[in-house]
């Protein structure tokens, strides 16, 4: 059955008018940046970003990361005192391809010579300007992962620590920073938990650039989706290893620097220190980068500074601890353990679940090939040294080639005319659009998914139901397979009182093509029912997206937007009562938030159940201020002033106050007649006060006529002018001073004509 015919009954006609209007192209075509979105900030993420920006200079560009500063393997680190500890990569390698080696700058390991040479120049451009040097090969230990082959690797310190450069190609790269944990990837889709708030975010992209190790590939996209390449990821094996940074009192430099010998690392898994400790593989001295870069002995360090060590644990050791590094450098200083633990400054441990890379994909029997260290299926690239080899070359050469996908891709010109497409949904210009649509096919470009779904929203924002019914045809005629993106653009197009139904049919449709409605369509119907009042039919939907969100292994994000909705609109109804019946459901959740929240406490204020609205808070992670100014208006409307009063100290404290936080608690101990707290709560609230907060003021005040004359003048300097309900408290105090109740009462008239 065509989609038309089972939509078109309860469609609206249109007008002959817009039968005969032809699209105008007499206006030139807006179009955006592309928007691409980089996730993770790691070495990989933050090259690509960096060479995103180089290549295309108007990109919109944004960076997700889920640790809290730029991190990964390279980047992650130790912060004291003005110093930096690198616990991850100790040294930046790469090839030095004009050493005169013979595979100097040769093609292999999938990577390409062009890239080699760039890679390099990248370098010594960093080295020029000493941000970067060269570490001597003696300095260094051996390592089953380093490659130290006289002449053709180069090996390089970054004083400041490998974080320091990570953000140094994020501040080239002008990107937008952002914290947060990508749970899925669909095309241009991105899924993502906001940190440290928790509210799961949707966000589009026209590019997604994942830049993540292979198993956090696997997570995002999902069982099933690239079946080939998921094969081929799932071989790909990284050693795991902890890493413990600590500080340590500058009394033991002298110890330290007797037993590295003149060198910055040693290896205590190798045969000469098998005796020492078998759980740990590397020790790090970082005082000697700093040192060495400026030309300075290691023994010269100023007195004070601290000895900054790093440990890494071998990878057959996985119950690795601080006492487990202090224990390996007490014997390697010999000096004892419990003087060792005692001159600790601050320690910081990272188990590296995915470490070192020991098994690339080209070391892999698998039928998939790439031609470059990357991977594209559809609007998602796949970055990473794991498609070359466990290195900054890797990651570079990876980087770069995510680069000319992306910017083949970015330049494409059907990306282009969607772009200008949804330039005109945006703005409901369905002529302009349409205009564009004929541009498409006048280049003899073919229209995908993407161009429909783009022009179907333009129409139908426009209220041109019959024309997005002959899109949907087209695609049909095409044997374009409509998406579930296709579906929900015909959703909350039309603002009337027969919206409802025609968002119940479109749900009907998508069943009918197969297509099972995810939690955000199911809410997009949900809403239109719940502002239609049809509050039974919302209860049926909720359980829909219930069933939706436990078949998707997220059973509390949808659920909880869907469970809001409906509490919303019961409340609106009158339906307290059934609002209060789904608060089981909302305990159920293991995160409640601050949407559900507010809408919980709604609920309560309603009901006079002001004790159930709080036993409900202390679920939310990070309260907002919005859920703080629902849980004091409620005790304020029970008449629990004190609760209220009580909520307000704590959002200040938490920094979650705004002016409705204000005017709330000072309401609530005007309606308790505890001026005195009504009055602090004002003092605590500077730079947020507005006229609400002087009439609340006043009116508990009342009765207090040399403060309310003070408060008056405070108001007078802060451009407030009372309004009748600030006069009518300030003359109600005045009532034992009638001559000065006169002044006023003058001055207030004047003030009301001005």
């Amino acid at each position: 059955m065509p989609w038309s015919r089972c939509l078109a009954p309860v469609l609206p006609s249109l007008s002959r008018r817009s039968r005969c209007e032809e699209p105008s192209d007499s206006e030139p075509p807006t179009q955006r940046p592309p928007r691409v979105v980089v996730v993770g900030a790691g070495l990989t993420g933050c090259l690509t970003a960096a060479l995103l920006r180089r290549s295309l200079p108007q990109l919109e560009l944004q960076v997700w990361e889920r640790a809290t500063y730029p991190s990964g393997r390279f980047g992650a680190g130790l912060a004291f005192e003005g110093h930096w500890l690198d616990l991850g990569a100790q040294v930046l390698s790469l090839i030095e391809v004009d050493s005169g080696h013979p595979n100097a700058g040769a093609d292999g390991h999938n990577l390409q010579s062009s890239d080699l040479c760039s890679a390099w120049e990248e370098v010594q451009k960093m080295v020029s300007q000493s941000f970067l040097h060269r570490v001597p090969d003696d300095m260094l230990a051996a390592t089953e992962e380093r490659m130290k082959y006289t002449g053709l690797w180069a090996h390089f310190w970054c004083h400041q620590g490998f974080g320091a450069l990570q953000r140094r190609y994020l501040a080239e790269a002008r990107a937008e920073l952002r914290h947060g944990r990508v749970d899925a990837v669909a095309d241009g889709t991105l899924v993502i938990t906001k940190r440290p708030s928790g509210q799961v975010l949707r966000e589009e992209a026209d590019l997604v650039i994942l830049a993540v190790p292979a198993p956090e590939v696997l997570r995002v996209t999902g069982p099933g989706r690239w079946p080939a390449v998921a094969a081929a990821l799932e071989r790909i094996r990284y050693d795991r290893r902890s890493a413990v940074g600590v500080a340590l009192d500058h009394a033991l430099l002298l110890p330290v620097a007797d037993a590295f010998a003149g060198a910055a690392e040693m290896s205590l898994d190798l045969p000469q220190y098998v005796e020492a400790d078998d759980k740990v593989h590397l020790i790090a001295w970082q005082n000697v980068k700093r040192m060495e870069c400026h030309g300075v002995s290691s023994t010269s360090i100023p007195h004070g500074d601290p000895i900054l060590l790093v440990v890494h644990s071998t990878t057959s050791e996985p119950n690795f601890h601080l006492s487990d590094a202090l224990k390996a450098v007490s014997q390697v200083l010999g000096v004892p353990s419990s003087l060792v633990e005692g001159l600790v400054l601050k320690s910081k441990m990272v188990d590296w679940t995915s470490c070192q890379m020991v098994q690339p994909l080209e070391s892999i029997p698998t039928n998939l090939r790439v031609e470059e260290p990357c991977l594209q299926h559809g609007r998602v690239i796949v970055a990473g040294d794991f498609w070359s080899q466990s290195s900054f070359l890797g990651c570079f050469c990876s980087a770069k080639a995510a680069v000319r996908c992306a910017v083949t891709n970015l330049e494409a010109k059907v990306l282009r005319w969607n772009l200008a497409l949804a330039t005109a949904a945006k703005s409901a210009k369905w002529k302009r659009a349409l205009s564009l649509m004929q541009g498409l096919r006048t280049e003899a470009l073919q229209p995908d998914v993407v161009t429909f779904n783009t022009l179907l929203r333009a129409c139908t924002r426009a209220s041109r139901w019959k024309l997005g019914l002959f899109m949907l045809d087209s695609m049909r005629e095409q044997e374009l397979k409509a998406d579930a993106v296709t579906f929900t653009s015909l959703l909350g197009f039309q603002k009337d009182a027969a919206a409802w139904i025609r968002a119940v049919a479109i749900l009907h449709a998508m069943q009918l093509a197969l297509l099972q409605p995810d939690g955000h369509a199911l809410n997009a119907v949900l809403a239109e029912c719940m502002a239609a009042g049809h509050w039974t039919l919302g209860l049926i939907l909720l359980k829909q997206v219930q069933s939706a969100q436990l078949a998707s292994r997220k059973p509390d994000k949808q659920h909880a937007v869907a469970l809001s909705t409906v509490m919303a609109g019961a409340v609106r109804a009158g339906r307290w009562d059934v609002a209060l019946s789904l608060f089981g459901a909302c305990e159920a959740l293991d995160r409640v938030d601050g949407v559900l929240l507010s809408t919980c406490m709604r609920v309560c204020r309603a009901g006079h159940f002001w004790q159930l609205g709080l036993l409900l808070l202390p679920r939310a992670q990070d309260p907002d201020a919005a859920v703080y100014n629902a849980a004091i208006s409620m005790c304020a409307d029970a008449g629990q002033w004190q609760t209220a009063l009580g909520l307000f100290g704590e959002a200040h404290r938490n920094q979650r106050t705004d002016t409705t936080s204000c005017n709330a608690a000072i309401t609530a101990c005007d309606r308790g007649r505890a001026w005195p707290h009504a009055l602090y709560t004002f003092h605590l609230a500077v730079g947020l006060r507005d006229y609400i907060s002087y009439c609340a003021i006043f009116s508990a005040c009342r009765g207090q006529w040399p403060l309310t004359l003070a408060l008056l003048r405070m108001a007078a300097s802060e451009q407030i002018q009372p309004g009748e309900r600030a006069w009518s408290a300030l003359l109600t105090s005045c009532n034992s001073q009638w001559e000065l109740g006169l002044v006023l009462a003058d001055e207030g008239a004047q003030a009301e004509y001005r």
